[in-house]
């Protein structure tokens, strides 16, 4: 078992309330007979507690949006946990919302310390611009697409495990290794899935909510380790499509389920597992992070059509004429989003854009046509942005969006030649970005395992799970040995890039001097960080801004350097034209190197 301290997220429960009641739900929605609203007193407390975890601190439900203080909660969390207000916030217009979530979510613990949990609907698009400046890590699921859950509300007992092989099951559990603890609104618990049994049963609650309760050891988990033994998550136990919201469960919880007044329960949506044909070889049991999907994209398919603009108020100006009377006239009639057109029409291509693209509610969006297209000169903004609710008409705040919110960006080509060209460029686009988060990811699973080497097991089956490789790996995973192969690779990479920058480009003298103390001084650092994080714990952040940024800096400049030179041969007219696949090679490492610069320049640092 881990302790919380060692996780890489901690959840806040602040509501059980949720517009779906799928099969096998960790929270057990649908079953509750009252839904429960976590209180602003407790939710501070639960924040205030975590203000110095260094891993991701998450708001979840049920649909954690549906809490009618939602705004006020995040809004007390961004004072305590931090928030981004140089982060790029999805303020460009998104053709791929799902692509944007995966790639912030990919640079993993270097900033990402607040996290939301949620299956998307209609409070989300109401909160977008908040939720957007707020969250770094958003784990979405609009359950468009099947996921097979497991069923957790089973008993040991009645499936007959006996006492040796439950201890073991048990202490390799999935959920408990590789998800999070929790707080709930009746306390804190070492495992999410005990604070929801604890909530389902009305049970006695959890540890009390204060400082540094998360750095208990399991030691400490005697006294709720009794819900361990109403869960089946540990079992090999049926999988069943989510979206079935058909629950299997043990008769000793079926028995509880009529005693508690389930309303799935009457509505005829559980159905009693045959305990005695039980056969635990024909089922499986969680062994990796994300056990539902096959890969992340899954778990969003209509989810982009549900946060597209909904409402749309058009404005149309005379060439030069004043904007503020139609900025007047707006404010009394828009509810949604104002589009503001200076002396043009809308196209077809911009219709199709408001259709199709996730704008940010916060933002103030200038739109063009690309050159060469017909003129487009117009403004597109939403009435419900937190720098217009501020009680003044649209005119007098027009200057309050702040700038990095007022986004210029050209309308894509929906037909005809340039829609061949806009579509290269969307392609690109969306290319660039999984390539840079990648390389954040890599970067910042040698970051945790510096910081944190409890999670690097962790991340090396989520990357594993991305390659489709965690199936055929199972005798991989092993934090201690993961941890120092990695250690060897990125030390062994980076002497082989000196030698062959020093090499190639033919340094000699002081120059050449200069590249080895660089790399000298960087592996330093990187040994002094293992030995004095391991000692001391101190937070990453605060490693990021010492030897391991300077280690980055010395390899990805020799990396450039030696790239350029091995470019520049392989130009020559004696081995460009013999070798076209090197080139290629060449110009995309490149094109990666300098996206990985980008994104690490760009990141949130909260």
């Amino acid at each position: 078992m881990r302790s919380p301290a060692e996780m890489t997220v901690i959840q806040i429960d602040i509501t059980n309330v949720c517009a779906r009641r799928c099969a096998h739900c960790t929270r057990f929605c649908g079953h509750h007979a009252r839904p429960a609203m976590m209180d602003f007193e407790t939710f501070k407390k639960a924040v205030d507690s975590l203000r110095d975890f260094p891993g991701i601190v998450g708001i979840t439900g049920g649909e954690p949006t549906l809490h009618p203080r939602f705004e006020e909660f995040v809004r007390y969390y961004r004072s305590v946990i931090g928030s981004d207000p140089d982060s790029s916030g999805s303020y460009p217009p998104q053709s791929d919302f799902m692509g944007y979530l995966i790639a912030e979510r990919m640079d993993i613990l270097r900033h990402n310390h607040r996290g939301l949990f949620t299956s998307l609907g209609e409070k989300y698009y109401e909160h977008l611009e908040l939720i957007q400046d707020t969250f770094g890590v958003q784990i979405v699921n609009d359950h468009s697409h099947p996921s097979r859950h497991s069923a957790l509300l089973l008993t040991r007992a009645e499936l007959g495990i006996p006492d040796a092989e439950w201890l073991r099951l048990r202490d390799d559990c999935w959920v408990q290794k590789y998800w999070s603890a929790s707080v709930t609104p009746k306390g804190a618990f070492f495992c999410e899935v005990a604070g929801a049994l604890d909530a389902l049963s009305g049970g006695s609650g959890g540890w009390p909510i204060e400082p540094d309760w998360w750095t208990r050891t399991p030691a400490d988990f005697v006294e709720q380790l009794k819900w361990c033994e109403l869960c089946g998550a540990a079992l090999p136990t049926p999988l069943r499509d989510a979206n079935d919201e058909v629950d299997e469960v043990s008769p000793l919880w079926r028995k509880k389920l009529d005693e508690l007044r389930s309303p799935k329960a009457r509505a005829g949506l559980v159905r009693e597992l045959d305990v005695a044909g039980y056969a635990g070889e024909r089922h499986g049991i969680g062994a990796c992070a994300e056990p539902y999907f096959s890969g992340e994209r899954m778990r969003m398919a209509k989810g982009q059509s549900a946060l597209v603009p909904r409402e749309v108020t058009t404005v149309t100006l005379a060439s030069g004429e004043p904007a503020g009377p139609a900025l007047r006239e707006a404010g009394d009639r828009a509810r949604d989003w104002v589009l503001l057109l200076h002396g043009t029409e809308a196209s077809e291509d911009l219709e199709a854009m408001l259709r199709t693209h996730v704008f940010n509610p916060g933002c103030l969006y200038h739109l063009r046509n690309a050159p060469g297209r017909r003129p487009l000169r117009a403004d597109f903004f939403s009435v419900r942005a937190a720098a217009l609710r501020s009680g003044r008409s649209l005119e007098e705040a027009w200057g309050a969006y702040p700038e990095r919110k007022q986004v210029h960006a050209t309308v894509p080509a929906s037909s005809g030649p340039w829609a061949v060209v806009g579509l290269a460029s969307r392609g690109a686009c969306h290319a660039g970005r999984e390539a840079s988060g990648w390389g954040r990811y890599l970067e910042s699973l040698w970051s945790v395992t510096i910081s944190r080497p409890g999670d690097a097991a962790l991340l090396w089956n989520i990357i594993l799970g991305k390659l489709g490789l965690a199936r055929w790996l199972p005798a991989c995973r092993i934090g201690n040995a993961w941890v120092s192969a990695w250690l060897t690779f990125v030390l062994l990479l980076q002497l082989y890039v000196y030698r062959h920058t020093a090499n190639g480009l033919g340094l000699a003298g002081r120059a050449r001097e200069a590249l080895a103390a660089a790399f000298l001084l960087a592996a330093v650092s990187l040994s002094a960080e293992c030995v004095g994080g391991l000692l001391l714990r101190r937070p990453y952040p605060e490693r990021l801004r010492s030897g391991n940024a300077l280690w980055f800096a010395a390899s990805a400049a020799a990396a450039l350097l030696y790239l350029s030179g091995y470019l520049i041969r392989c130009g020559l007219g004696d081995h460009g034209l013999r070798r076209p696949w090197a080139l290629a090679a060449v110009l995309l490492s490149v094109g990666f190197a300098v996206l990985l610069v980008r994104g690490r320049g760009g990141g949130r640092h909260g």
